[in-house]
Order: C-alpha cells, then structure tokens, then sequence
C-alpha cells in the first residue's frame, strides 16, 4: 500500500466527513396571471485558494498552531502541480516543504476536495504529512494526519 492510500485511508477512517458546500440559494415564486415566474439567484464567491499564500493553523490534540503558511498552485486540467508549506517550527533553510496534490471537483455547488501531503525532512518526526480538505468561501478546511513516528492528526484551516 502506498504512503498516499495509508494517509487517505487513516484520515477517511479516523475523522472525514467532507461535506459538500452549501449550494446557492435560488428561489422561484410562482407567477401571477400577468406575471412571469421570478427567478433570484445567489452566487457563490470562492475565496482565492490557488495562486496566494494563506495563513494555516494546524490542530492538534485540542492546541491550535498558528504560524504555518501555505501556498497552492493549481493547473488548467484540475490538479496541483506545485506548492509549498511553510512550517516555523523547522530549523532555518528546512522551513519551506514542497506540496504535492490534486484537487477533485470543479463546481462549486458540490465543493472542490483537495487533498496534498508534504514530505518532511528526514529524520523528523513528522514523516510525510497528508491533508484532506473542502474548498469553501473562507479557505480550506479538513484533516491532516502523519506516517512517521509522531504519528499526529487533527484539523487544519488555511
């Protein structure tokens, strides 16, 4: 089994419930005999996940740590081909760590799920990080969970 489907499959078992977005509001009235049916429709606006920097606070154990950046490039054809997590916590010159990922979905009626992972230096404790998240309005929100020694998991929202 790869690093990729034990990280999927620990998030999906542990914690995911990705839901889907709340759909736009449309309401439709019905018409009158001289009227025509009125149609008012809501539109959704997604914040700019892709193409900027955001800042990211990771969940753990009930502690939220803030100071994590993240920043996510994402190609015509739907997937992520670049990426980069910034981790404070990591010695100067190893702070900035490659993301790897696609995204699933395009419409924002049902959501765009995102899901990446970062490889930690080696001999850390982290191992490789994986994220699962839900595009919305605010950002990206989900789970995050490890392969290495650490062994953490939690919640993230950038």
């Amino acid at each position: 089994m790869s690093a990729k489907s034990r990280i999927i499959g620990s998030i999906a078992a542990g914690t995911v419930a990705l839901g889907t977005l709340g759909a736009a509001a449309v309401t439709v009235s019905a018409p009158a005999a001289a009227q025509a049916a009125v149609v008012q429709s809501v539109v959704v606006k997604s914040a700019p996940v892709f193409g900027a920097w955001h800042r990211m606070t990771i969940t753990l154990n009930g502690t939220a740590y803030k100071g994590y950046w993240l920043f996510l490039n994402k190609q015509p054809n739907g997937q992520i081909n670049s990426g980069w997590l910034y981790d404070p916590n990591l010695p100067a010159g190893q702070q900035y760590l490659a993301v790897h990922g696609n995204v699933d979905g395009s419409s924002i009626f049902t959501g765009q799920v995102v899901m990446f992972e970062v490889k930690y230096p080696a001999g850390g404790p982290q191992g490789i990080r994986g994220f699962v998240g839900t595009v919305s309005p605010a950002g990206i929100s989900g789970h995050w969970t490890e392969l290495g020694p650490e062994a953490g998991n939690g919640t993230f929202h950038a």
